[in-house]
């Protein structure tokens, strides 16, 4: 069986993995990785979700 590799350097793909709250775990073991600030540090960590909800009307988003 082989596995399959994903590479999260474009910002949609880093987007849908870490920016899901279900992969809210992989967040924090990275951001410990990167900052090396504990782990009990991001104990309320909160995903949100950038992208503003405008009038389609319009034709605009924003972030």
């Amino acid at each position: 069986m082989s596995k399959t590799r994903i590479f999260a350097k474009s910002d949609p793909i880093f987007k849908m993995i870490f920016g899901d709250p279900e992969n809210k775990a992989a967040l924090i073991r990275i951001l410990r990785e990167i900052i090396g600030i504990p782990e009990e540090e991001y104990a309320h960590i909160e995903i949100i979700d950038p992208n503003l909800r405008v009038n389609k009307l319009y034709g605009k988003n924003g972030i």
